[in-house]
């Protein structure tokens, strides 16, 4: 069980960037995609978003009225998508590339259909609860240690969890997330959904030791000796 960090302190957010669309509010604004790009090339949204996630595909799952197969899209894609939905810069990479700008039109609010779709999965329960899929790959049976339960440490655990490897993640504080807890302006990131997308990682088979810190309750020859490699 890992610990959270209380959040009671904030204190009330004055806005919300990226505020939560209500499901009928959320079908028509999808409903607005073009559904750019094909097989001879991606839609513009797609090449400038990092995570290379296939945003026509989830907007169109959301029209249709499958928030959960879209938000099963975008975790096959980033693993962190439920948090990336609120403090990703969609002005100048997905939203700044949406054709509908060339119109003189407002473009389809790509953060906010993520932040809906990835709400209404990580929401749903069990079937939320197991949006990362166990890779086929089998197993390696080499151990890699993480240093660092941040965004990148959690990615990079998950990732390697879904190669077959079996994966330790190492933090010195007692909750995980590490820029996301304390890096972040309020009226982007709360602390939800990290702890629901962190239950995620673990069910991969990740395992999570925090409160220990590199250099002074486990040292690198230690780590060298448990782990056939280490990401920092």
């Amino acid at each position: 069980m890992t610990a959270v960090p209380n959040t009671s302190l904030l204190g009330p957010v004055p806005r919300d960037a990226h505020p939560p669309f209500e499901s009928d509010d959320a079908v028509i604004e999808a409903d607005l995609c073009l559904q750019c790009g094909g097989p001879c090339a991606p839609a513009p949204c797609v090449n400038a978003c990092p995570a290379g996630i296939d945003v026509p595909g989830f907007i169109h799952d959301i029209a249709v009225g499958r928030p959960v197969d879209a938000a099963a899209k975008i975790f096959a894609d980033n693993v962190l998508g439920g948090t990336c939905a609120r403090v990703c810069p969609v002005e100048v990479l997905c939203e700044g590339s949406c054709v509908l700008l060339k119109e003189g039109r407002r473009p389809i609010q790509i953060g906010r259909l993520q932040r809906h779709a990835t709400d209404a999965a990580l929401d749903a329960g069990e079937a939320g609860a197991s949006l990362l899929k166990p890779g086929t790959a089998p197993k390696t049976g080499k151990s890699i240690g993480v240093i660092g339960a941040g965004p990148a440490g959690l990615a990079c655990a998950a990732e390697l969890a879904l190669l077959g490897h079996r994966v330790i993640v190492y933090e010195r504080r007692e909750f995980p997330g590490g820029l996301v807890t304390r890096g972040i302006a309020p009226y982007k990131q709360q602390y939800k959904p990290l702890p629901q997308e962190i239950e995620q990682i673990t069910r991969l088979g990740v395992e999570f030791r925090m409160g220990v810190e590199v250099g002074k309750h486990v040292t690198a020859e230690q780590l060298r000796a448990e782990h056939a490699s280490i990401f920092l």
